[in-house]
């Protein structure tokens, strides 16, 4: 489906909304529209930004740099946005996403010498196989009062089925 131009009538409306203090929800539910089509236009028009003039304007190699030089300091996409006039937070990604400027990802577990994922204990942080390490293990058992088993200290039953509490 194709996306409906504004009209000068909705961003009449939409700026009175925002001035009023209407949230984004209240806003796009009022002019038919969703409450993120709201912000993009609202970003379009706000004061500091071009009106309307960079919609489909290729990016210059300044905003790139600048681009590259915020999202390496971590900021959110719509402070960034903020610092690059007439852009919106949801170009900032797109454009990001063209350079190569993923917002980072959580790290990858270490790998062993064998190449298996180092597992560690949710306590103490320790390398091991299972959620707690043996030492933690215990600590918990006797915290939580509940009696140690034959099966503790193997990580799997006599069935060959993994030990519920390990």
């Amino acid at each position: 489906m194709a996306a409906r131009l504004w009209t000068p009538e909705e961003d009449a409306v939409l700026r009175r909304m925002r001035e009023a203090g209407m949230d984004w929800t209240a806003c796009g539910t009022a002019l038919g529209r969703t409450a993120s089509a709201c912000v993009s236009r609202w970003h379009e028009f706000t004061p500091g930004r071009a009106a309307c003039s960079r919609r489909g304007r290729a990016w210059t190699p300044e905003e790139d740099e600048l681009l590259r030089k915020l999202a390496k300091q971590g900021l959110s996409w719509p402070e960034i946005s903020r610092r690059i006039p007439g852009r919106s937070p949801k170009s900032c990604t797109s454009r990001a996403g063209t350079l190569g400027l993923a917002k980072r990802r959580a790290a990858k577990p270490a790998l062993s010498s064998s190449g298996l994922s180092v597992r560690r204990c949710h306590d103490c942080g320790r390398p091991t196989s299972d959620y707690r390490c043996p030492k933690c293990r215990a600590l918990w058992r006797e915290k939580h009062g509940v009696a140690p088993s034959a099966q503790d200290d193997e990580p799997y039953n006599a069935f060959g089925a993994r030990n519920a509490f390990n």
